[in-house]
């Protein structure tokens, strides 16, 4: 059941000309979005809203009712919230636009359970960087905080994953609607619908039904930034969403860390402007944690002693780098099972295929 004045407010923000800032001054002009839905055609043009949003607002209440958008959005398991919420996220209040309404999907708790990271990169990551997103997260493993990107396809995706692997929450912020038609990327739904199985969330300031624009990815950007207590940007091209997000950190006085990277790669060119900037480099999640206040667990541990005998093994051989025909060999391990295993423990950060295709034991940054 979802509160009436929710309802309206979503009613309001069906309009695509309808964001945060409009949304706000109906609620500040009609003193609520109830009154605002009701209100006379003639009355919008008092509130500060221009003509198209004034226009797509009549278009939106002549089709749309109450009723059939609560059995919508009661179908489709979704839950709203504002700044009232007790779940909203706390940092995100401060930020200088803070969505008037937040969508979801899984635990709204995991928005305010712990501390939160914001790791972002390219679309087109190197192995390089996809190492260095793996590297850092696990090392964060066994220290209580939430990792949030925004389920792209690169550092974003690689981001949740490593999350997922380690045993953290992690939260999906979308510049899309969170209902399955309108997931974007569409071929993350199924990532998407392993964050809400692991009692994290996936959450977006856009109504279902809503696709994934590209104007909607830098509004989508400031909450990425906003909610978080510290940006991680792993590699990121000049002109990049991940270099918004974290000038939008840098703005919202929020720690910007970046791992540095090679003077010839393409997609190190925005983390070294940012140390030019005065982001802070790291080169492990101690680093992060320590930079934030968050104290420092063993990540290591936990995860080598749920692993199963053959995956032991594996690690236990992987001393110096091997191809997969030699470590089979060694651990007498049926290739099937031995690449099986490979791709869980690459998931888990716990090994890394270098460039010449050998698989060894990852270490740590320098």
């Amino acid at each position: 059941m979802y509160a009436p004045e929710l309802l309206f407010a979503h009613l309001c923000n069906l309009s695509p000309k309808i964001g945060a800032i409009s949304l706000r001054a109906l609620k500040k002009y009609f003193g609520s979005f109830e009154r605002a839905w009701s209100a006379g055609d003639t009355a919008y043009s008092s509130c500060g809203l221009g003509d198209a949003a004034q226009e797509s607002l009549k278009e939106i209440r002549a089709r749309v009712s109450i009723e059939k958008e609560q059995e919508k959005l009661t179908r489709l398991r979704l839950w709203l919230m504002d700044e009232s919420h007790e779940h909203y996220p706390p940092l995100l209040r401060e930020i200088a636009q803070p969505p008037a309404l937040l969508y979801g999907r899984g635990d709204s708790r995991a928005l305010i359970n712990a501390p939160i990271v914001s790791v972002v990169g390219t679309r087109r990551p190197t192995r390089y960087g996809i190492e260095a997103t793996r590297t850092l997260i696990r090392d964060c493993a066994a220290s209580n905080i939430i990792i949030v990107s925004g389920l792209a396809t690169g550092v974003d995706a690689t981001a949740h994953e490593a999350a997922l692997a380690g045993g953290l929450t992690t939260i999906a912020v979308l510049g899309s609607g969170i209902d399955e038609d309108s997931i974007f990327p569409s071929h993350n739904i199924g990532l998407a619908r392993r964050i809400i199985a692991a009692h994290g969330a996936i959450i977006s300031e856009f109504p279902p039904g809503t696709p994934g624009l590209k104007h909607h990815f830098p509004q989508r950007n400031r909450i990425v930034a906003g909610m978080a207590s510290g940006v991680v940007v792993v590699e990121a091209r000049e002109r990049s969403g991940a270099l918004i997000t974290a000038r939008i950190a840098i703005d919202e006085n929020r720690d910007v860390f970046v791992v540095p990277g090679s003077i010839f790669s393409p997609t190190s060119v925005g983390p070294n402007l940012l140390l030019r900037e005065g982001a802070s480099p790291v080169q492990s999640g101690r680093d992060i944690l320590n930079a934030l206040g968050i104290e420092y667990g063993n990540a290591h541990e936990a995860p080598l002693a749920t692993l199963d005998a053959e995956s032991q093994s594996i690690l236990a051989y992987l001393s110096e780098p091997l191809s997969t025909d030699e470590l089979a060999l060694r651990a007498h391990i049926a290739m099937p099972l031995l690449i099986s295993r490979l791709s869980s423990l690459e998931l888990k950060g716990l090994v890394m295929c270098t460039e010449s295709g050998m698989y060894a034991r990852p270490t740590p940054m320098s």
